[in-house]
């Protein structure tokens, strides 16, 4: 009797087991690209986004220096084309091509008046044991060559519009982080104080704005979590 209660139990036990699998929400489709889109682009009102003229169903929609999380987003030849929401007026587009199980960040950037888009590709692969993860865009359309620390340690030089640097590992800790353009525009030096970078997470910092903006357009940085 015993030994049948026993096999009664183990009986359940499987059972639930199957149960919970079939419940858990699926993986990462690996036969899809993942893609984020963010919006800095200087006076243009809340956007929407469309690949190859098919809408993405972002709602509210895409407000001034937000980020989307990543989406499965097709593989292939691509058009990513960012509108203003409220009109449906395309303000800038670019033509890139998505590989399957691979990331991706698209940005609308530029000012209104003239607006652009940059793709990076994105190496979401996990930082080493008690490390994190960071790398920098300069989204200012003010023509600046950027230099980019974390603490006293410079990861990159030269950093153009639209340039983006490789993901650099640090050790997990709170930094200053600092953007310093080169000659004669060092005035221009922005800093995030104390900027928390846990062990395992990776970032972006994004460079934004203009030396003349005024309010959220001002010259400024933001971090961003990619994970």
């Amino acid at each position: 009797m015993k030994k049948l209660s026993l096999m009664a139990l183990g009986a359940v036990l499987l059972l639930s087991a199957c149960k919970k699998d079939s419940d858990d929400p699926p993986g990462p489709d690996p036969s899809k690209a993942k893609v984020m889109f963010g919006h800095t682009t200087i006076s243009a009102d809340t956007l929407s986004v469309s690949i190859n003229n098919s809408m993405l169903g972002f709602n509210p929609g895409l407000s001034f220096l937000s980020t989307t999380n990543y989406v499965d987003v097709d593989p292939g030849a691509a058009t990513v084309t960012f509108k203003i929401a409220s009109a449906q007026i395309d303000l800038a587009s670019v033509n890139t091509t998505f590989a399957a199980n691979n990331s991706y960040s698209v940005f609308a950037t530029g000012v209104v008046t003239s607006p652009s888009a940059v793709v990076t590709t994105d190496d979401l692969s996990a930082p080493p044991s008690g490390s994190a993860k960071v790398r920098f865009i300069n989204l200012s359309s003010d023509a600046l060559s950027e230099s980019f620390f974390v603490g006293p340690n410079k990861l990159d030089s030269n950093i153009q519009y639209k340039g983006v640097t490789p993901f650099r590992t640090v050790t997990a800790g709170s930094y200053n982080i600092v953007a310093l353009p080169d000659a004669p525009k060092q005035h221009l030096v922005k800093t995030l104080a104390s900027v928390p970078l846990s062990a395992g997470k990776i970032y972006t910092i994004m460079l934004y704005g203009t030396e003349n903006g005024a309010g959220a357009a001002q010259l400024n940085m933001k971090v961003i979590s990619n994970n």
